[in-house]
């Protein structure tokens, strides 16, 4: 167990889990516009798993929801957006998953915001 009471070896296989299927995605020549993650401790367990050196802030997408840009590693600058377990409302995740479509022809802001830190 971690110390805030998750299951850490559920949240190492679901990081490896996710790993495996953005991979997979990559292989079939498929794009991730971004991540969203539920609770802190399968949040540090999935930046480990895809190698990345930081997660820089961005901001907040709703109360509690901070997202971030992955800095290194294979998947530098996909956005990642994090929430905590209990956090939110049931259209939280829904809310967190349109701030990773594009809004516009040019993306949504953290995709944008990605895309500059690639400099694609």
């Amino acid at each position: 167990m971690s110390l805030d009471g998750g299951d850490s070896t559920a949240a190492h296989a679901a990081a490896e889990a996710a790993r495996k299927v953005l991979e997979a995605a990559q292989s079939a020549g498929r794009r991730c516009r971004g991540l969203i993650v539920t609770g802190g401790d399968a949040a540090a367990h999935l930046v480990k798993a895809l190698h990345a050196r930081s997660l820089e802030p961005y901001g907040e997408v709703r109360p509690l929801c901070p997202a971030g840009i992955l800095g290194g590693g294979p998947w530098s600058g996909l956005p990642l957006i994090t929430k905590g377990g209990v956090i939110g409302d049931p259209d939280t995740l829904l809310a967190l998953v349109a701030a990773l479509r594009p809004q516009t022809h040019r993306g949504s802001v953290l995709s944008r915001r990605a895309s500059k830190e690639r400099n694609v």
